[in-house]
């Protein structure tokens, strides 16, 4: 059992949970032996909240104060995540990113804080990025807490970790079913630091989930941590390009993680679905799971996204897959649609089922994404299955990543 089993979900690109709806996470992850919760927040350079926040559905202190107490009551710990970005080109990113900590930090009991710093796309100065690390570290311990980092930064500087102060907290983070953990946790632990890993739900730019690659993404995260010492397993949950995915999409991941970070190996033989009805209370889980295994269909695997949801997310004319023909896809539809309907049978007792047959229609789409009458009917589902469950803050940014046509 690893002594931190924690959670990280994405609320800084636009989809805020209600406090309802947060509440419902951390009773799901009391369920699941998690015991540290992390709401990921941003902390970009221009001032802003980061990345494609909405401020109006930004949540208050007191609202964190109000979740951390029933964390609390709930046996978890809810730590500050602020993902402080580094800009070359913005002298005060350090002191924003030490303002913004400042304010963060208040709410949360946990002793961690997590600072991001994580590696930035075209940053020239992997040393920069580096010395704003450790300089946001510094801030974030002299305000009592003690600082995790995203390693994939300092990974590009193996020969600066040596030198990390050692009360840093390297989270080893990867989606990918065959992400190198192993190579990273050696980095960390041969520098004397502790670590987490950081496997991901396979929620974010999928529709409906990529299944598979979760289930192996976390059990090699599990087997790396446990044989190199990991001090943590952290699931993330990344909302990128709109965050179109409900809560549903993420709950197999959800469950299982929980189970790999407290019982090891053998959660591999886990019954996900029987766990999955339990928690929906309703016969759904087979449906959800089936809803996440059609982007495998015509062997149309890319790395960090179905593609399913490249042909719903891209321009009209793009360069499908060439194992989606038109037969494959009419097979998945027809799949999606029986799913639809199967679930649709339980949306007037529960909001999962609604959830479900949300993911189907988006999946139905991408199979017809000639066909506006269905986009159009998609767009209106779009916000009532977002209000469900999130602030109305960032809704319209989100459908805005929706075709039209």
């Amino acid at each position: 059992m690893f002594e931190t089993r924690g959670f990280m979900l994405d609320i800084s690109r636009g989809r805020v949970p209600t406090m309802r709806t947060l509440m419902l996470v951390v009773d799901i992850l009391a369920r699941y032996r998690y015991n540290h919760l992390q709401l990921c927040t941003g902390c970009a350079p221009d001032g802003e909240s980061g990345f494609d926040f909405d401020v109006d559905s930004s949540m208050t202190q007191a609202e964190f104060a109000k979740l951390n107490a029933y964390c609390s009551m709930q046996g978890l710990e809810l730590a500050a995540n602020v993902d402080c970005r580094f800009d070359p080109a913005r002298p005060g990113c350090a002191a924003l990113a030490k303002d913004r900590l400042s304010r963060m930090l208040s709410p949360c009991d946990s002793p961690f804080a997590n600072i991001g710093c994580g590696a930035e796309d075209g940053v020239s100065d992997p040393g920069g990025q580096v010395r704003f690390l450790l300089e946001v570290a510094g801030a974030a311990r002299s305000l009592g807490k003690r600082p995790m980092f995203w390693g994939d930064a300092a990974s590009k500087r193996p020969d600066l970790v040596p030198s990390f102060p050692k009360d840093m907290v390297a989270l080893v983070r990867g989606g990918e079913a065959r992400h190198p953990f192993e190579k990273e946790a050696a980095l960390f632990k041969s520098a004397g630091l502790d670590f987490c890993v950081c496997p991901d739900t396979s929620a974010a730019r999928s529709l409906a989930g990529r299944v598979e690659n979760m289930r192996e993404n976390l059990q090699r995260a599990e087997k790396a941590g446990r044989e190199n010492g990991a001090k943590g397993f952290i699931l993330t949950d990344w909302g990128d390009e709109g965050h179109w995915q409900p809560l549903a999409v993420s709950l197999p991941a959800i469950i299982l993680g929980g189970n790999f970070a407290a019982s090891g190996p053998k959660a591999a033989n886990m019954d996900v679905e029987r766990e999955l009805d339990g928690v929906m209370d309703a016969p759904l889980g087979g449906l959800l799971l089936r809803l996440g295994t059609l982007y495998l269909c015509g062997g149309a695997v890319r790395p960090g996204s179905s593609e399913l949801f490249n042909i719903l997310a891209n321009p009209h004319g793009y360069s499908r897959h060439p194992g989606l023909t038109q037969c494959v896809l009419d097979e998945i539809s027809g799949v999606a649609s029986g799913v639809r309907i199967a679930a649709e049978k339980w949306c007037d007792r529960s909001d999962w089922a609604k959830e479900i047959v949300y993911m189907a229609n988006m999946i139905d789409c991408a199979c017809h994404r000639r066909d506006e009458s269905r986009l159009r009917a998609l767009r209106d589902e779009h916000g009532r299955i977002w209000r469900m469950r999130s602030r109305e803050g960032g809704r319209v940014r989100s459908l805005s990543k929706l075709p039209r046509f």
